[in-house]
């Protein structure tokens, strides 16, 4: 798979340890980094601006349409060059942390479904959870002077709408659809990409990105 070079340059950024002290403050958390991308006919860019990432029952789709009113978002971003908006999201008042435009957001978002995975995990509490990006406005914004946004760390089952991510689990897009791969599976699938991280007891690790392999 092909990498755009402001693509390469982040992951590059994020491997060096550059920005450890800012990553680090989400050890032990349910959120994790992330490089808002899409797939591009084989090639990993930036999301442009105004697009979202919706995501319904694992089907990947990339969009300037509304989401609609159940759709949960699990990817911010902090403001860049100064600007700022606000966008309305399933029941709350205005989210600070999308960049340069009204009404649209620069984050992934998923739609109220149940959906299978191939591990057992506790629920997440979503809203509990999100709620505390209110308090990581500084870390958001600091973030996205480098490209980089925040992403809530999930599964899903089908008796659960958000679950925890084991560690041995990445989540991975391919073929235009999410998938959970052990981590041992995508260290050795040459096409990976990743493009989310999280933190454990002061460990980096990767936690999404995508995939040109199919998986039975």
């Amino acid at each position: 798979m092909q990498i755009d070079n402001k693509v390469q340059e982040i992951i590059n950024k994020v491997n060096s340890g550059e920005l450890n002290e800012l990553i680090n403050q989400l050890d032990g958390s349910d959120f994790g980094i992330q490089i808002p991308v899409f797939e591009d006919q084989g090639t990993i860019k930036m999301m442009l601006e105004g697009y979202s990432q919706i995501e319904r029952d694992l089907v990947i789709s990339i969009s300037q349409d509304e989401a609609g009113d159940d759709a949960l978002p699990v990817g911010w971003f902090g403001k860049t060059d100064g600007k700022d908006s606000s966008c309305k999201h399933n029941g709350t008042d205005k989210c600070r942390h999308c960049t340069g435009h009204t009404g649209q957001c620069r984050h992934c978002t998923h739609t109220n479904s149940s959906t299978s995975n191939p591990f057992d995990a506790p629920e997440l509490d979503y809203h509990g959870t999100v709620s505390e990006i209110e308090n990581k406005q500084e870390l958001l914004d600091a973030l996205a002077q480098y490209g980089l946004g925040l992403t809530l760390v999930h599964g899903h089952s089908n008796e659960h709408m958000f679950t925890k991510l084991p560690a041995e689990y990445i989540s991975v897009v391919a073929n235009g659809k999410t998938e959970f791969r052990l981590e041992s599976d995508v260290a050795s699938d040459p096409s990976f990409v990743p493009s989310a991280w999280r933190v454990i007891n002061g460990n980096l690790n990767v936690v999404g990105g995508h995939s040109q392999l199919s998986v039975d």
